[in-house]
């Protein structure tokens, strides 16, 4: 009985690293586009820079776009429309030796933007790193789109 409880519980997190594969849409194609990408502890990173205004991050000079880990792609003219961040890439490793759970991309849209709290905001994703809610998957895939970045690849269905 004591084992068949033990067996029914949630599994604790396994963070893990992926490859990450961002595309740009047809319709921005030579627009100037960043997008940081950066690992969150969930207790002590996740709850300011998922409150944070993404307007000031963007903001030259910035200090928190300035000091934080994070791996940045640039998109735009002469520049290859899909770039892939690879699991192997030493980001990562800082990322999990910090607690990262989660990945925070920041994404510097053309045009004017009107900041929003949270997930509300477009230019602003969160996403769980735990392999346990990713089974096999090895590669998340985004797309920037004038709407914002959107990820794209589907959770296994348990």
């Amino acid at each position: 009985m004591l084992l068949m409880g033990a067996s029914c519980s949630p599994k604790s997190a396994r963070p893990s690293k992926f490859d990450l594969r961002f595309s740009v849409d047809a319709v921005l194609s030579g627009a100037s586009i960043q997008v940081d990408v950066m690992g969150a502890n969930t207790i002590t990173d996740l709850p300011r820079l998922e409150s944070y205004s993404v307007s000031e991050y963007w903001k030259p000079g910035n200090a928190l776009r300035r000091d934080s880990a994070k791996a940045v792609l640039k998109f735009g003219p002469g520049l290859e429309a899909v770039q892939t961040l690879s699991s192997a890439d030493p980001m990562w490793n800082t990322w999990l030796r910090t607690g990262a759970g989660v990945l925070v991309i920041f994404v510097d849209l053309p045009g004017t933007q009107s900041d929003r709290p949270g997930l509300a905001d477009p230019r602003r994703l969160i996403v769980s790193i735990d392999q346990n809610e990713w089974g096999r998957v090895r590669t998340l895939e985004f797309v920037i789109q004038e709407s914002g970045v959107r990820l794209i690849t589907a959770r296994p269905i348990k």
